[in-house]
């Protein structure tokens, strides 16, 4: 029995659009840059920490940056799906392995996501409001509460943030391209793994 540890944002939901639309339409209330649709693919070659420079925010009002975001999102929940290929996978892997989730948004709207989909009794636990940089902390605890043997248990995650999370608790990353940073980015990170497609991931996860 495997221990996968999953992102939200950009791993399992869709959300960067909404995350592109919310700095576009909330700067001002964010205190942030005011980006153009033209800056925000450069973003995904970008460290969050290079994002939060990009957009003027100062490392003192990070911490309220991330609650106003937070507030938003749960405001427009809603609008947040999950990529399609997932409740299958999921459910496979519930089967025969512990599932799980840790994420910098808020409870309440990935709790709304997750059941909106029907996937919200799939996972064994979930782990949110955790600060921007906070995911290291987060899973060094948790791998310690739960007993993890690390090297069964896999960090699959979207932004280099998450694969050095995993690097720094010495578990296995899964880098999966299709959210939040880019396939090129995430190489530089070194991750474990590096998904580009769905198909990939099931051929990974699904035969362990």
């Amino acid at each position: 029995m495997a221990n996968y540890i999953f992102d939200f944002d950009g791993t399992i939901a869709d959300s960067f659009s909404l995350a592109c639309s919310i700095l576009m339409n909330h700067a001002e209330y964010l205190g942030c840059k005011q980006l153009c649709t033209a800056e925000l693919l450069t973003l995904k070659d970008m460290h969050a920490r290079e994002v939060l420079i990009y957009l003027e925010v100062p490392f003192w009002r990070v911490a309220l940056f991330v609650r106003k975001l937070r507030k938003i999102t749960h405001e427009r929940a809603d609008e947040i799906n999950i990529f399609p290929e997932w409740p299958m996978i999921l459910k496979q892997l519930s089967l025969n392995h512990k599932i799980g989730l840790i994420s910098s948004n808020s409870h309440e709207a990935i709790e709304f996501v997750l059941r909106k989909h029907h996937i919200l009794n799939l996972f064994d636990f979930i782990y949110c409001n955790k600060p921007l940089f906070g995911k290291k902390r987060c899973l060094n605890k948790l791998i310690k509460q739960k007993a993890f043997n690390p090297t069964e248990t896999y960090y699959v995650g979207d932004e280099v943030r998450d694969v050095e999370a995993a690097q720094a608790v010495k578990i296995n990353s899964i880098a999966v391209s299709w959210g939040f940073n880019s396939s090129d980015r995430l190489k530089q990170a070194k991750p474990s793994q590096l998904i580009s497609n769905f198909g990939e991931l099931e051929s990974i996860v699904l035969d362990e």
